[in-house]
């Protein structure tokens, strides 16, 4: 290695060394050549600066002061390009929120409306789940209940009636829902006595249809044994007389009697045919009018049977009627009482006159939980809703506090709208994002730092991470990725 230095002119005519004395180099090794010329220039620029700053002449000064300047700045440039090209930033979409309910506050309505009664609350006042917000007047749903309620008893007790009435039963044998005191005692007891006594003068109507016709039949029974009796009486006379004329025909042949006796017998015994053969046909005419009879009796069992099924059938669907009618008889009586479905704060009432009218489904009142946790509805823009997701960590920030006093609070995305939302007064589009905050984070921020349902909130929701570089060049990537399309 060629270890002769080259003189330099410095600006006050000075010649400078331009590399160490090799005997400063000593303890590098012959393999280290490398090292040691690039230890040389190194050494020459100190050098040759030191020469410059020792000089004492202004411009001297001056340009390195020049040369140390432009030195810093590309120095700090270049560190600023490897930070910004290398080191990561998160990224966030930002938006704006409010502090509300997990399960939102509850709006009171009726279903049906009604004059209100009385008012139990006013504005302000803690409730408990089941209190008695609200009184309307009963007199039209109380009437109505209790007639719907008196005609499904009523039912009740006619279904009985036929079902006992279709078996032929002795008696009735009436439900148990009648009998357990379920409904009015006066009203049931009515029903039942009503039925039993129909029940009683029906089974006696038919009954005694079947006892005149069945009385009918042993009469022409009876008349027909009478009639047979009198038709052997009458055989056996026609026997007796036909010897009789047998003799007689003797006698007159003989010229031993006379002929009329003769035909007196034969018009005698003419006489009984006639009267045996008119038995005949009566005893005909009676067992005809006993199967008349029989079947008169088939025919008032089975009108009756019909009329009860009959009966039976439209009694039971009226019931299935009143059953739902009274139903919805008793919701709307029960439904006179509007109480409240949660614990919580009433607010917002707009019913305060005692007799005013409250229209089917207008908003009475609101209740606020005062047991649910509180989270922050954050409204995201359409255009972040790509990177927006549920599990993705957020700070949120309470406006209402000052932002030097009190720091953001990490929270969690858990839950991120299907669909988008319009501000009806702005026309805006936004999307719900719903935001829980860390509780312990919250309450170590101090006593006097709380949330309320309504407060305003910025919230940052953390969507990611890239460098400072990738951020700035975004939108001019953007522009390239648009640019040379034809619409």
């Amino acid at each position: 290695m060629n270890n002769t230095s080259l003189p330099v002119a410095s600006d006050s005519g000075e010649q400078l060394p331009t590399s160490i004395d090799p005997s400063s180099r000593d303890i590098v090794s012959a393999d280290d050549g490398h090292a040691v010329r690039l230890l040389d220039r190194l050494a020459d620029q100190v050098w040759y600066f030191s020469s410059d700053i020792g000089g004492d002449r202004p411009e001297v000064l001056a340009r390195n002061a020049v040369r140390f300047g432009v030195l810093s700045i590309l120095c700090f440039f270049g560190f600023f390009g490897l930070w910004a090209s290398f080191a990561p930033i998160n990224s966030a979409a930002i938006a704006m929120g409010k502090v509300i309910l997990d399960s939102n506050k509850k709006t009171i309505q009726h279903l049906e409306g009604g004059i209100v009664a009385s008012i139990q609350v006013k504005e302000g006042q803690t409730v408990k789940a089941g209190d008695t917000l609200i009184l309307l007047d009963e007199t039209t749903a109380k009437a109505q209940y209790e007639l719907l309620r008196k005609q499904y008893v009523t039912a009740l007790a006619t279904e009985a009636r036929l079902l006992a009435e279709r078996d032929k039963k002795k008696e009735i044998t009436f439900p148990e829902e009648l009998l357990s005191g379920e409904h009015d005692e006066a009203v049931v007891r009515e029903s039942l006595d009503s039925q039993q006594r129909l029940f009683i003068s029906r089974r006696g109507n038919i009954e005694g249809q079947v006892s005149i016709l069945g009385k009918k039949i042993q009469q022409f029974k009876e008349e027909i044994q009478g009639l047979g009796s009198q038709s052997v009486s009458a055989s056996e006379q026609i026997t007796l007389l036909e010897a009789e004329i047998q003799d007689v025909q003797t006698l007159v042949n003989s010229k031993n009697a006379p002929r009329s006796r003769l035909l007196a017998l034969q018009r005698q015994l003419e006489s009984l045919k006639g009267m045996r053969g008119e038995y005949g046909a009566t005893v005909a005419r009676a067992r005809q009018s006993i199967g008349e009879a029989e079947i008169a009796i088939l025919n008032a069992n089975n009108d009756f049977m019909n009329k009860v099924n009959e009966e039976l059938k439209e009694t039971q669907s009226s019931l299935a009627d009143l059953e739902e009618r009274l139903r919805a008889s008793k919701n709307t009586f029960t439904r006179i009482t509007i109480t409240s479905p949660i614990s919580g704060i009433v607010v917002d009432m707009q019913v305060h006159t005692v007799g005013g009218i409250i229209r089917p489904g207008d908003k009475i009142m609101n209740i606020v939980p005062t047991d649910d946790p509180l989270i922050v509805e954050a409204l995201v823009s359409p255009q972040d809703i790509d990177v927006v997701r549920e599990g993705l960590d957020a700070n949120v920030r309470l406006t209402a506090f000052k932002s030097r006093e009190v720091p953001p609070v990490h929270g969690k995305v858990t839950q991120v709208s299907a669909d988008r939302f319009d501000d009806p007064n702005t026309g805006a589009a936004f999307y719900k994002a719903r935001v829980v905050v860390d509780k312990d984070e919250l309450a170590a921020l101090g006593k006097d730092i709380e949330m309320y349902p309504g407060m305003p909130a910025d919230v940052l929701i953390v969507t990611g991470e890239r460098t400072l570089v990738s951020y700035m060049f975004a939108p001019i990537r953007e522009s390239f990725s648009k640019s040379f399309r034809e619409h």
